[in-house]
């Protein structure tokens, strides 16, 4: 028997360990040095399927945190399309329901559905549907869907509209510095 293949001998998948582990099944010719061998390759396993875990999250980079309730309703079940089309919040059916990061999208119509499922990315409110001035002052807030502000082609939902008046005097500024902090966020907020 080979060095190699004798090296791992007293080691044994464990079937009651859900992950791929490998234990010490005691015999009576285990050595301290096959002891340790043994460990190390178990720690090694537990350090593969880790690294995987992590770079399935890096995966979903391009997932973001949104603003939900406790049954996964976005932007408190207001129709995000309604806002440009209509040009006022406008609360969603629930016949009219779309599943887009982890959260339901609700509509006034099929139209609005579909017109959101083409393009979410410019339908869907900045900063995961948190208060847009809040997000500048970094906190992460709710937000009341009838302080809502577009500045060019984007929707900005606040928290109430005293918040939306302080961000409509300066948009700019808002907007470049809830930007920043959104994207310092967003690493800690996808480890949740």
């Amino acid at each position: 028997m080979d060095v190699q293949s004798s090296r791992f001998s007293s080691c044994r998948y464990h079937p009651q360990v859900n992950a791929e582990l490998w234990v010490m099944v005691p015999s009576a010719n285990t050595s301290a040095r096959r002891s340790r061998l043994c460990w190390l390759y178990t720690v090694k396993q537990v350090l593969v399927v880790s690294l995987f875990f992590m770079l399935s999250a890096t995966v979903q980079a391009d997932e973001y945190e949104i603003s939900k309730n406790w049954r996964s309703i976005a932007i408190k079940g207001y129709d995000p399309v309604a806002y440009f089309t209509m040009k006022k919040p406008v609360k969603g059916k629930s016949q009219f329901e779309y599943r887009w990061h982890d959260a339901r999208w609700r509509f006034v119509s099929e139209e609005h559905m579909q017109m959101f499922t083409s393009n979410p990315e410019k339908y869907a409110p900045q900063f995961g549907g948190y208060c847009a001035e809040g997000m500048a002052l970094g906190r992460k807030a709710s937000i009341d869907p009838r302080a809502w502000l577009i500045v060019e082609d984007r929707l900005y939902l606040n928290y109430s509209l005293e918040a939306r008046d302080l961000m409509a005097a300066n948009p700019e500024k808002t907007i470049e510095e809830a930007d920043l902090i959104w994207e310092s966020l967003q690493p800690l907020l996808l480890e949740r």
